[in-house]
């Protein structure tokens, strides 16, 4: 057993995360005042264009989808004893969901109705609903909390049913494609911004595990200790055969 020298930190802050928080808020902004300046993009043409069982079909499983692909991979966490991702992947989607209903409630309000008239696509008259789908985005920012990098097939399935499930909502004359990319980006928004702030549970080998992977390889380590650097996301060791 070689001597061990090292600090391992149980938590990481990853650049990318705050990067993408602060990207994807640009975004919203941008995307808010499109809708400002009267541009309305409404796809329910398009959309209602489809035959209306293959809609229904589509819409069916989408919406199952989006319900089972979370508690599925929930359960595949689970398998791995990452229970406190997926408590923070949770409380990270009711964090996003209440938001959401809260900006619903704010943008239903006179100093906020142009921005609302400009999100949605031709309000009837006395009527106002929901701009945000606050459980799409809560699903957004459970992914993003959990992170799908290195699970290539997660993220089709996940994608592609999110895709499914914003065609049948675009079906909804009251859904426009603004709206849509707004409640997208703020899920996205909040869980990097969330994941940045608390850190994520590191994966990364410690020195014992590094030591062993040369010492296959090469002749026994005898002692690794980390030493100094400078890179953010860099660590390098000193080791002696």
């Amino acid at each position: 057993m070689p001597q061990v020298d090292d600090d391992l930190q149980p938590r990481v802050r990853m650049p990318a995360d705050m990067l993408r928080c602060i990207l994807t808020g640009i975004e919203i902004v941008l995307v808010a005042t499109i809708g400002l300046v009267g541009v309305q993009v409404s796809a329910a043409g398009a959309t209602n264009r489809l035959p209306g069982p293959a809609l229904g079909i589509f819409g069916f499983l989408a919406h199952f989808a989006v319900f089972v692909l979370p508690l599925a991979l929930a359960a595949a966490l689970a398998t791995r004893r990452q229970w406190r991702r997926i408590a923070e992947a949770a409380l990270t989607a009711v964090v996003v969901m209440i938001f959401v209903a809260l900006a619903n409630v704010a943008l239903r309000q006179a100093p906020f109705s142009l921005l609302y008239d400009g999100l949605a696509a031709a309000p009837r008259a006395g009527v106002r609903p929901a701009l945000f789908d606050g459980y799409l985005a809560g699903l957004v920012a459970y992914i993003t909390v959990i992170g799908l990098a290195g699970r290539p097939q997660w993220r089709a399935a996940f994608w592609l049913a999110i895709g499914f499930y914003a065609l049948t909502s675009l079906a909804d004359a009251q859904t426009t494609v603004l709206a849509l990319l707004i409640t997208l980006l703020i899920g996205s928004c909040i869980g990097s911004g969330l994941r940045f702030a608390v850190g994520t549970v590191s994966e990364r080998p410690s020195a014992l595990k590094i030591a062993a992977a040369l010492s296959a390889t090469d002749s026994p380590n005898a002692r690794i200790r980390r030493i100094w650097d400078t890179g953010w996301e860099n660590r390098r060791y000193l080791a002696v055969t």
